[in-house]
């Protein structure tokens, strides 16, 4: 039987691929088998993002594209560019062409890294105004508190009384009093709460502010001390972080979901899905829908300090922002009003 030429050709490429004869051939061709295999394998065994298996298929990936990269290049530079008028067009698309894909590139990871910024900065910027509202009510109760205790008048009804006047903003508060070694724990309508208080640890001296992370959840906390001739007088103020804490920033920008740092302090993103020592994250808000066909959604990760209640020590918490262009330019020029259109 005789074949035809151009099978002949075809068979005869095909050789040469599998075959070749040059070192970066060989490299390429194995590492492309070794990355299928690995790839496959992490597929079968079900293997999470932060597996070794995971991380030496990515890594061979990456050795496998640049080598096919450079063979790419070296062809083209072989078989395309050994004319003059290619040798012409190729300078054409390096002069005329290059720049403005790299200005537009340019302007897309601005925009992108610009418009993520500011989707973080309404949450964090959000959750500091919490923040700051949570430490004015606390010091408040707390000067009430340290008036009564210096009048030898402060006890468990009394804070509790005072409690409830001033936690109305805040439905989930706890507030924590400490005289001296005797302390009690109080709901924000007043009640006496059967729990243990919680001590302020010894890596946290004086007044403190801030994101705190204790148990399986992230908490907004406040302390305030008074130390007089006596006893030191110590007012805590708890608020859990929760999704109705993320409305107003959800309402502006659509999805939001905080992710804590594992019980031993350490924060991966994404989050493993198998990880006995994970906390749950949190998660408000939806993502809207598309306003045209060039509003499409897009996610931003930020970082922010907390503390470890337990150790005193400073851990990572990340916040996650998936919305749209159309809520970010809505939330942006807010004060315009109808002249939003216009621009």
């Amino acid at each position: 039987m005789i074949k035809l030429p151009e099978s002949s050709a075809v068979r005869a490429r095909v050789i040469r691929t599998l075959r070749p004869h040059t070192k970066w051939g060989h490299t390429t061709l194995w590492s492309g088998g070794l990355s299928v295999l690995l790839v496959a394998l992490c597929r079968i065994t079900g293997s999470p993002s932060g597996s070794k298996l995971n991380g030496w298929a990515t890594f061979i990936t990456l050795v496998f594209a640049f080598c096919v990269s450079w063979l790419t290049f070296h062809w083209v530079r072989l078989k395309l560019m050994w004319r003059l008028r290619h040798r012409l067009i190729v300078t054409y698309i390096f002069v005329g062409v290059i720049p403005i894909l790299l200005l537009l590139l340019m302007a897309f990871m601005g925009s992108y890294l610009c418009a993520g910024q500011f989707a973080t900065y309404v949450v964090i910027s959000d959750l500091q105004s919490t923040l700051q509202n949570l430490d004015a009510a606390n010091h408040a109760l707390a000067a009430q508190l340290r008036t009564l205790e210096s009048s030898g008048k402060l006890n468990e009804q009394t804070a509790g009384e005072l409690a409830a006047v001033s936690g109305e903003d805040f439905p989930q508060r706890t507030i924590t009093v400490w005289q001296g070694e005797n302390g009690f724990l109080l709901s924000n309508n007043g009640e006496p709460l059967n729990l243990p208080p919680p001590k302020v640890p010894d890596g946290i001296k004086g007044d403190f502010i801030g994101f705190v992370t204790d148990g399986d959840s992230l908490h907004l906390r406040v302390v305030k001390r008074y130390d007089g001739t006596g006893r030191t007088l110590t007012v805590i103020s708890n608020v859990p972080l929760t999704p109705e804490l993320f409305r107003p920033a959800t309402s502006l920008l659509g999805s939001v979901t905080l992710l804590l740092p594992d019980r031993r302090g350490e924060l991966e993103i994404p989050p493993p899905a198998n990880n006995p020592s994970a906390r749950p994250p949190v998660a408000a808000g939806r993502v809207p829908a598309a306003s045209n066909r060039f509003d499409p959604a897009f996610r931003f990760f930020s970082l922010f300090k907390a503390v470890d209640w337990q150790t005193g020590k400073s851990q990572d918490v990340a916040i996650r922002v998936v919305t749209r262009p159309s809520m970010l330019f809505s939330t942006l020029f807010a004060t315009l009003g109808d002249n939003t259109k216009v621009l």
